[in-house]
């Protein structure tokens, strides 16, 4: 029962403000899940390859604790699987030990199914540990064995790696929930002009965008997953770049952006919120 009243804690302090937010999320995300989550993987991964780049996801490690079938996946393909914490806890909202877990046990179960472990990106982007702050969560991972993470919005550029403990590589606006669940613009060409503005008002950036499978590898949002790649690779001074290579090459003093696309899968099918109860 006290997992059960920790869950909901989570979500009231996530949605607190905005319970009618909530709701719309949730309905949203089922029927957005209707989809089988292997199809809205393999959407995007098509996307990227014709576009010369590959996708990174930052997956909740208790979608692969008992399905070892998802994580071959990832291990079959170039696009990149990550961790992103256990149970997908607000880390400022867990107790010290909730927290610990959280970050350990992403590891443990990523090395068990043979995945690569070497970044974390927080649930909520939230990195903060426990009510101890940045600089734990920083020491904490870094103590854990991950090599840096990615786990802090920014909301105006440039973009550019924060130095921590280990290196934060911040998330550039907009993401996709953003634009789809808050304001409500499903219209493809809106949605992709907005990602290119960010683009164009910055140089010698490393733009990571946060585009969720669950939405964008919907059918009806690909064209603008395409539109941001091509935009990406002909935009003065620009590249698309697979997260992982990004990473060990940007230089902190380079003109050219590297834009990379990472998406979140909190969830493998609608069933996994109840999963969390646990």
């Amino acid at each position: 029962m006290s997992i059960n009243i920790q869950y909901i804690k989570q979500l009231l302090s996530v949605y607190k403000r905005n319970f009618f937010y909530l709701m719309k999320k949730a309905v949203l995300n089922f029927y957005f899940q209707l989809t089988p989550m292997e199809a809205l993987i393999e959407n995007m991964n098509s996307v990227l390859e014709q576009n010369n780049s590959y996708m990174t996801y930052f997956i909740a490690s208790y979608l692969l604790e008992d399905h070892p079938e998802r994580a071959e996946i990832f291990k079959k393909s170039k696009h990149l699987g990550l961790p992103h914490g256990y149970k997908h806890f607000n880390l400022r909202e867990c107790s010290e030990t909730r927290a610990l877990r959280e970050i350990v046990k992403a590891k443990e179960i990523f090395e068990t199914n043979g995945l690569e472990n070497w970044c974390f990106r927080a649930p909520y982007a939230i990195n903060t540990f426990s009510n101890l702050g940045k600089n734990k969560f920083y020491q904490v991972l870094q103590e854990t064995g991950y090599k840096c993470s990615s786990s802090e919005f920014q909301d105006f550029p440039p973009w550019k790696p924060i130095n921590h403990e280990i290196p934060e590589y911040v998330m550039g606006r907009p993401s996709d929930d953003q634009i789809i669940d808050k304001l409500g613009i499903w219209d493809v060409k809106i949605f992709a002009k907005k990602v290119m503005r960010s683009i164009r008002k910055t140089k010698g950036s490393l733009i990571i965008f946060d585009m969720h499978p669950i939405r964008m590898g919907q059918k009806r949002f690909l064209p603008a997953l395409d539109a941001i790649c091509k935009f990406a690779n002909k935009a003065p001074n620009s590249t698309l770049i697979d997260f992982k290579t990004a990473v060990s090459s940007y230089e902190e003093d380079q003109t050219e952006n590297f834009v990379c696309l990472t998406g979140d899968i909190d969830t493998w099918t609608y069933f996994d919120y109840i999963k969390r109860l646990k």
